[in-house]
């Protein structure tokens, strides 16, 4: 099985301070390894709280830097999400589409065969 083709992926603060943290952790107890981070093969458990109700999901990396966006803002367009996590066009719509279809993101328009991306900034908001 091939790894896939990896995307550039910014790093929200948040996860920033957990690579560095745990690249600390790492490497104070295994001298001499390089530490390689395949953001495109990862995944995070995510724990979430809406209203009294509480869930649990795994996600991939870029999902979940998709997601950390909205912690900031309650609506963004494609091209929002772009800026935020400089996804290339593929991975940004495989992704929002996933997040679209499990129910964890609303999209404002419907989501057409049409590719979402940032260069259709007026297309699609989730």
């Amino acid at each position: 099985m091939g790894q896939g083709a990896a995307s550039e992926l910014l790093l929200s603060p948040a996860l920033q301070r957990c690579v560095q943290h745990f690249t600390e952790f790492y490497t104070s107890q295994h001298s001499g390894r390089k530490l390689d981070w395949l953001q495109h093969l990862s995944t995070a458990d995510v724990k979430a709280q809406l209203g009294k109700r509480s869930y649990e999901f795994c996600v991939s990396t870029y999902q979940l830097a998709i997601l950390l966006l909205f912690n900031d803002a309650d609506s963004l367009s494609a091209a929002d999400v772009h800026k935020g996590t400089l996804l290339n066009e593929k991975e940004l719509d495989r992704n929002i589409r996933s997040l679209v279809a499990a129910r964890l993101l609303r999209a404002t328009t419907p989501l057409t065969d049409a590719p979402i991306g940032p260069c259709r900034q007026g297309r699609a908001c989730v």
